[in-house]
């Protein structure tokens, strides 16, 4: 039996992958990429994990190249853009010192001169380490009729080698910027050695206009260059950017060029500004399209999560060769991690039990069929506690539920499925063809208790700038257990109609407080925000859903959440405010036989 050597579910940086990697492993049907191949700017949103960075890396030429093998001697000219990559996480435009020039005369054209330096430097660079200038070499320089020439001989000093080739015009580049770079960091040295005063910028300051633009308009007139003249200049880990450079950014993306288009990568609400450095705002569609990479639904009824996570899974294990058996059938993803089978038959039965009214449950459905699917699970569970209270036998295992619990983000099943896979090979000595239910179940509920006992616990301890202080992750923490608190008691409840929550929706205009914490919670994926109609009829508002992550530790159903509350800004005020009390009060309810209406805050959907 074939086994692999390293573990399939490991979470790469998609920048560090090679090409051949990237085309094997990319799933095409993510949510809006059809903006993200064609002409115009967008811009791509989403939580950590959703695969952002996989779908741009995806754009670049190397990796176009492979797509298009099924035509020979393919070229760059063959392909349909030609993309540059730059990840600002990765990048030295991070510094503290230009925030002391906010207010002054230098601020814009300082943080403009390092963003055009650092995107230029680090595209050029990963162009040519990656080969895809390579067609320059064979473009004899025509330094009469070059444009490329003509701009770059007014800012590289060649010193007295002339380049003969467009290729050599891009490596006199590369040194330039990158002497130009280590001259330009001594004016932020002036900065730090006295920050009450703007020093006078000595280097040439790079600009739009008459740097950035026009070097890109040579660029992409390049003989060799794609035949439809469309450069994409990708920008990943926007939101790394302070808000002048995103002022600035934001004023490119205004401009509207008709063939050259920004693709930027940003965490859900990070992004610093969506203003232009003349007060204006960029604003969907006009100036660009949005992707939301975050699924809301993990069932194929909606944007199909589960199929294109099912494809990522299907991908890797193919990919690393890892077989189900000696007849070498590759494993597929729902063979490789199969659900209790005991459990499976219990819970079927039960489902039979209901559906034929065998099994009495407090009816919300009008039919027999969406009452099994309603109440078999979270009767199976109620069962299990009888008076040992063993509700923890629940298993927390199978392809299905083991997607439901990712809540629509990729990496967070698959750094589930690489912990699982390390435990399955340990325990096995490496000769394994399925992950085991019993490890399946324990490591979800270790990653459940790990987040709510530890992951919110050092939310507490940043800082971050955009909150003030971590009072607000004190808040989420306390909002969160109420909420898991709430749901367990509302899935226990036989008298309930409904039983299985894992949302909610405000059914008054938030607080600021509020409002910060739940941005907070949503930007940190312990919740994700869509919209409802209100209850009373008029427009719309907020729903949001607790992450399924944390099923295990609440024992929630994490396999459907049609159910949700509307709450009051005091309902949530308190849950987060007095977390202890709000919980005494469900087990006084509960005592008493039922939580019926908690408080008037709480009401049914």
């Amino acid at each position: 039996m074939k086994t692999i050597a390293e573990n399939p579910f490991r979470v790469h940086t998609p920048e560090s992958l090679s090409a051949e990697e990237v085309v094997k492993l990319y799933v095409s049907e993510m949510p809006g990429a059809d903006a993200v191949h064609s002409a115009g700017d967008t811009m791509v949103v989403g939580s950590r994990g959703t695969g952002k960075s996989m779908m741009l890396r995806y754009l670049e030429p190397d990796c176009q190249l492979l797509v298009q093998n099924h035509k020979s001697q393919v070229r760059i000219t063959d392909i349909d853009y030609y993309a540059l990559y730059v990840t600002i996480k990765q990048t030295d435009l991070i510094y503290p010192e230009l925030e002391s020039l906010e207010g002054t005369f230098a601020d814009r054209p300082v943080n403009e001169h390092f963003l055009i330096l650092i995107l230029v430097w680090k595209a050029v660079s990963r162009c040519i380490d990656q080969g895809t200038l390579d067609f320059a070499k064979k473009n004899t320089l025509d330094t009469e009729n070059s444009k490329l020439f003509k701009l770059l001989n007014n800012f590289v000093d060649y010193d007295g080698q002339k380049p003969k080739t467009d290729f050599d015009l891009f490596l006199s580049l590369v040194d330039y910027l990158a002497d130009l770079h280590a001259a330009s960091l001594q004016y932020l040295d002036e900065i730090l050695a006295d920050p009450d005063t703007t020093p006078k910028f000595e280097t040439v300051l790079l600009r739009f206009s008459t740097f950035l633009l026009p070097f890109l308009e040579a660029w992409v007139g390049l003989e060799g260059m794609p035949r439809t003249r469309k450069l994409f200049i990708i920008i990943d880990d926007a939101d790394y950017l302070n808000e002048m450079q995103t002022k600035i950014l934001n004023t490119y993306v205004s401009t509207r060029q008709s063939y050259i288009f920004f693709k930027i990568a940003s965490e859900i609400y990070q992004y610093k500004t969506f203003s232009t450095l003349d007060g204006r705002r960029i604003e969907v569609p006009h100036d660009f399209a949005e992707i939301n990479t975050v699924d809301i639904y993990t069932s194929n009824t909606t944007r199909g999560y589960e199929a294109r996570l099912t494809r990522i899974i299907d991908k890797r294990l193919e990919l690393y060769n890892f077989d189900r058996s000696k007849t070498g059938r590759i494993a597929n993803a729902e063979q490789f991690f199969p659900e209790d089978g005991k459990q499976k038959s219990e819970i079927s039965k039960l489902r039979r039990e209901i559906s034929t009214g065998a099994h009495k449950v407090t009816s919300g459905a009008s039919r027999p069929r969406d009452n099994a699917y309603r109440y078999a699970i979270p009767e199976y569970i109620r069962l299990l506690g009888g008076e040992k209270k063993s509700r923890s036998n629940y298993s927390y295992s199978g392809y299905n539920q083991l997607v439901n619990i990712s809540s629509g983000i990729p990496r967070y099943f698959l750094e589930a499925a690489y912990l699982m896979y390390d435990r399955m090979k340990a325990l096995h000595d490496g000769e394994f063809t399925f992950i085991d239910p019993s490890v399946q179940n324990t490591v979800v509920r270790e990653q459940a208790e790990r987040i709510v006992m530890e992951e919110l616990e050092r939310l507490k301890l940043s800082d971050t700038h955009l909150d003030g202080s971590s009072a607000t992750a004190v808040l989420l923490h306390n909002l969160i257990i109420s909420l898991g608190s709430f749901f367990q008691v509302s899935l226990l409840d036989t008298q309930a109609t409904e039983r299985r929550y894992f949302s909610f929706a405000l059914s008054q205009t938030p607080t600021p407080d509020l409002e910060k914490v739940l941005r907070f919670g949503v930007r940190n994926s312990m919740f994700t925000r869509t919209t409802i109609g209100r209850k009373e009829g008029f427009g719309r508002t907020h729903r949001y859903i607790l992450t399924r992550r944390v099923a295990p530790y609440f024992t929630l159903d994490p396999n459907g959440f049609t159910a949700y509350k509307f709450l009051t800004n005091s309902a949530l005020e308190r849950m987060m405010h007095d977390p202890d009390g709000f919980r005494q009060e469900l087990r006084r309810k509960t005592a008493d036989g039922g939580i019926g209406p908690l408080f008037d805050g709480l009401e049914d959907q």
